[in-house]
């Protein structure tokens, strides 16, 4: 009986790399569903080193590549870098810290770079929603007030004690800015308060009437004189007022009155003298029924003083005093004169 030494060949399946010649078994191919056999044509050592040739020359494309592949499969590569950290935690703490030892200058300009770029986001992101942020932040505020009266109102007094000049500062540059609306808010809170603010002021002037009562008379003629014609128009916009008639009659208008007469009389034409000056008269009369009340196409400027034709009129219609001083044919002359002035007035209102 004779023994078969022959060697033993066990069929392993091998293949030659298309890259450098070398036959090699299957497994060290990479897998490709693709192919006849179900391997790449190149062994894993050469398509790993044409594979780093190819993103060195285009890093561009690789950089782009592997951006839409982790978009594709982030669920999964995030699920395997969990595994990974868990089984290997040691290592990847100390791969980490010694990364971070070795780039810390680059990771300093990351930091720097991202707070930059969210800086820039947040900024930009306000500038397109202004509006929206402005209206969320006034309900926010209000929500709070409402809930929050009594510590908001204790914060707020706190903070003004302690910065009054700042407070001062801010109230005046806010006023000079917003003059109009500050002008609206005074007068809507004054209507709404109308009984309560002169209640205050009556009890305040009881109390402090015998200091205020001498500086108040010496200011208020001071400033008659230094403002002649403001003084005279605020006359007739109280008298007005007591009547419960119009009354807008402003200093430009009565300039503008002034200029169309050339600064005299509109009746006689005599100019401001020693004995006389010019007053705004109520061209129908405040105690007419038929008055307008101190508005521009109701006010003409009269010589007031010696034989002042302010002074004769007083109450009298125009009409009748000016056929009763001058006759009819140039008392009716006259009123013809002024009374187109007047419409002038009331047309240009």
């Amino acid at each position: 009986m004779f023994l078969d030494c022959s060697p033993v060949v066990l069929a392993v399946p091998v293949k030659v790399c298309k890259k450098c010649d070398e036959v090699k078994v299957l497994d060290d191919f990479p897998r490709d569903k693709n192919r006849p056999d179900g391997r790449f044509p190149y062994c894993k050592a050469c398509s790993c080193a044409r594979s780093r040739a190819w993103a060195t020359a285009n890093p561009e494309k690789k950089a782009a590549s592997d951006k839409a592949y982790r978009e594709a499969n982030r669920d999964r590569l995030l699920s395997r870098q969990r595994a990974y950290t868990k089984e290997n935690a040691e290592q990847a703490r100390s791969r980490a810290k010694a990364w971070y030892w070795n780039n810390r200058e680059r990771t300093a300009q990351d930091r720097a770079a991202k707070k930059e770029r969210i800086a820039a986001a947040r900024e930009l992101y306000r500038q397109e929603h202004r509006e929206e942020l402005a209206r969320r932040k006034a309900e926010y505020d209000k929500a709070y007030n409402a809930a929050n009266k009594e510590r908001r109102a204790r914060a707020d007094r706190t903070w003004r004690t302690a910065n009054k000049e700042r407070k001062a500062a801010s109230d005046k540059a806010w006023r000079e800015a917003n003059k109009e609306r500050d002008a609206a808010n005074h007068h809507e809170y004054y209507l709404a308060n109308q009984d309560d603010i002169k209640a205050r002021s009556k009890d305040w002037y009881k109390v402090n009437r015998e200091r205020i009562r001498p500086r108040a008379s010496i200011t208020t003629k001071e400033w008659a004189q230094r403002n002649p014609e403001r003084a005279r128009a605020r006359t007739a916009r109280y008298r007005t007022r007591k009547r419960g008639l119009q009354h807008d009659f402003s200093v430009s208008n009565w300039q503008a009155a002034l200029d169309y007469f050339g600064g005299r009389c509109a009746v006689c034409g005599r100019q401001p003298g020693l004995w006389h000056t010019l007053a705004a008269d109520h061209w129908i009369p405040l105690d007419s029924p038929d008055c307008p009340g101190t508005v521009t196409w109701n006010m003409v400027p009269l010589c007031h003083g010696v034989d002042g034709c302010n002074n004769s009129k007083q109450h009298r219609l125009a009409s009748e005093w000016l056929i009763d001083k001058f006759g009819a044919k140039k008392g009716r002359a006259i009123l013809k004169r002024i009374e187109a002035f007047l419409d002038s007035r009331r047309t240009a209102s």
